[in-house]
C-alpha cells in the first residue's frame, strides 16, 4: 500500500515537470492530498526534484534592493509575508532575509512574455521552475510557499484557510483596475498594525489605484524613493 502511494506521488511529480505553472502547482497540491492547510504545510514539498533539473542560477528583479524593504520589515516585524507578483523571487528573497522567522507566500501565475518565449524551447526552464530553483539555491525552500494561482483565486484560498499577514507586497499587474483590485482585496488579509507596500508608484495605473484606495479608506500613504508606496493599517 505504502509503495503504491509513493509510486503515485512520483508519477504526479513527473507530470509536473512539463506542465504549465498553475497545473504544476495544482499537481503538487494533489500529491499533498487536495487543498492542504498552507499554514501547517512544509513548503519544501513544492520543491522536490527541482535541483535534479540542472538549472542555472538566474535571478533578476526591480527595486528589491531599495531601503524601503528594510523600513517596512522593521515596522511590521512580520511573522507572515504575502507577495503578490513574484517573478523570479528577488523581492521574496530580500524580505525573507530581512525577516528570518517569517513565512512567505509568493502569489504568481508565472506567465508573461518571457515565459511564453521560454516555452518555445523545450530546453528552457519555465519561470516557475526558475523561481523554485532560486529559492532552493538560497536555502528558503522551507519558508517560501509558492502559490501558482491568479491573484483573486489565491486570495480566496488563503482567506478560506484563515491566512493573514503582517506585511503584504503588491507588485502584480500595473493597470488601474488590476492594481486597485489587488490593493483593496489583499488589504482584507493584512493584520492591524501591518504594512502594505508596492512598487511602480510612478506609473499612472498604480498611482491612481493607490490614491483612490487611500481616499476611500481615509488612510495616509507614504511614497518612498520615487518608486514605492507604503500604507500602514491602523
Amino acid at each position: 500500500m505504502e509503495r503504491g502511494r509513493e509510486a503515485g506521488r512520483l508519477e504526479a511529480l513527473a507530470e509536473m515537470s512539463n506542465a504549465e505553472p498553475t497545473q504544476q502547482w495544482t499537481s503538487a497540491v494533489r500529491v499533498l492530498g487536495g487543498e492542504p492547510d498552507l499554514r501547517e504545510l512544509d513548503p519544501a514539498k513544492f520543491y522536490e526534484g527541482i535541483e535534479t533539473l540542472g538549472l542555472k542560477d538566474e535571478l533578476e528583479g526591480w527595486h528589491f534592493d531599495k531601503k524601503v524593504f528594510e523600513e517596512v520589515v522593521a515596522k511590521a516585524k512580520p511573522r507572515v509575508i504575502i507577495e503578490v507578483g513574484t517573478w523570479k523571487g528577488a523581492g521574496a528573497i530580500r524580505m525573507a532575509n530581512l525577516a528570518p522567522n517569517a513565512r512567505v507566500y509568493c502569489v504568481d501565475i508565472w506567465r508573461d512574455e518571457e515565459s511564453i518565449e521560454r516555452q518555445k524551447s523545450p530546453l528552457a526552464p519555465t519561470l516557475y521552475k526558475q523561481f523554485l530553483h532560486n529559492m532552493v539555491r538560497v536555502g528558503l525552500e522551507k519558508r517560501v510557499v509558492p502559490v501558482a494561482l491568479t491573484s483573486s483565486h489565491a486570495f480566496r484560498m488563503l482567506r478560506n484557510k484563515k491566512v493573514t499577514a503582517d506585511l503584504i507586497y503588491i507588485d502584480a499587474d500595473h493597470d488601474f483596475r488590476s492594481a486597485y483590485s489587488d490593493i483593496s482585496m489583499w488589504w482584507q488579509l493584512l493584520n492591524r498594525g501591518g504594512v502594505m507596500f508596492g512598487d511602480d508608484a510612478n506609473q499612472a495605473g498604480v498611482a491612481g489605484a493607490v490614491l483612490r484606495f487611500i481616499s476611500e479608506e481615509a488612510l495616509p500613504c507614504r511614497f518612498a524613493e520615487n518608486q514605492h508606496w507604503v500604507i500602514e493599517k491602523p
